[in-house]
């Protein structure tokens, strides 16, 4: 696959900055963690300042992903309630995946990531303050084209809440251990990586 040329001019490439081994993603509901992970639109020519900025509505390149699993778990409630045609599934798998593995198997995707939670590529990509707040909100890292099957594994499912057990109060998870925690209507936990926004992916 053809890279993607980032400018040299300050921004740092790769994921060697980061100090974690997974980062997380909410999967499309046409995406399986056991295939490769391919972007939906790999001619196309959107910058990674487009896609932060509506990459849901208008596909690009660049998969996301988040260095936070309750951001990614905030992620697919969001993107459920604000299109449901994508993430209208009963159901929404987070996978983790490995940046060990990718960078001994794959270091060209390793290499080619743009890892949006150091503030120097946030000043070289992203041109307004809206998405360098949620970039910054979501700790986002984002990769290129495609990740390997090899790096992906299931990190946890998400089953949705149906909108008359929200309506009646009707419990959803026998596991939970503080009743008086906030979820929102898809039975997420409303946690502090919330940021409303108008696109995802």
């Amino acid at each position: 696959m053809a890279s993607y040329n980032h400018n040299s001019d300050g921004p740092i490439n790769g994921l060697s900055e980061l100090k974690q081994r997974y980062l997380y993603r909410a999967l499309r509901p046409n995406e399986d963690f056991q295939q490769d992970l391919f972007c939906v639109a790999p001619h196309s020519k959107r910058t990674i300042n487009q896609h932060i900025a509506s990459g849901l509505t208008n596909p690009s390149r660049f998969i996301s992903t988040t260095t936070d699993l309750e951001c990614a778990i905030d992620w697919a409630a969001t993107a459920d309630q604000k299109t449901s045609e994508i993430y209208g599934n009963e159901r929404t798998v987070i996978v983790k995946i490995d940046i060990k593995y990718l960078k001994k198997y794959y270091p060209n995707v390793y290499y080619e990531a743009c890892d949006l939670t150091l503030q120097c590529n946030i000043d070289h990509y992203l041109t307004s303050e809206k998405q360098e707040n949620y970039a910054a909100a979501y700790q986002e890292v984002l990769f290129v084209d495609w990740i390997p099957k090899g790096a992906v594994s299931v990190e946890t499912i998400l089953e949705s809440v149906s909108e008359s057990d929200t309506e009646t109060g009707t419990e959803t998870s026998s596991d939970s251990e503080d009743d008086s925690q906030d979820y929102d209507e898809y039975g997420y936990y409303s946690n502090e990586c919330h940021y409303e926004y108008e696109d995802y992916y």
